[in-house]
């Protein structure tokens, strides 16, 4: 994992959920974030593939429940893209 993937998605997630980057943090999941229900969790998912031009697949979306998830399921897309 990049430090610099993980600032983007934790900016990613902190400007789509209306929080500040330092409420966040690898270890949070979306039962932490009461905004981040599954709304929330589509907008974070579509503001992922545009920032970083990469689609991801269902099974990515529905394993991408945490930071430490969508950091990961980022780098894999990456990867094939």
């Amino acid at each position: 994992m990049t430090d610099s993937i993980l600032d983007q998605v934790i900016a990613v997630v902190a400007d789509v959920l209306d929080m500040t980057p330092d409420q966040i943090g690898l270890d949070t999941e979306g039962a932490d974030v009461a905004a981040w229900d599954s709304f929330g969790h589509v907008r974070i998912v579509l503001a992922l593939e545009a920032e970083f031009g990469i689609e991801l697949t269902m099974a990515e979306i529905e394993q991408s429940g945490s930071v430490a998830g969508l950091v990961q399921v980022v780098e894999t897309a990456r990867k094939r893209a």
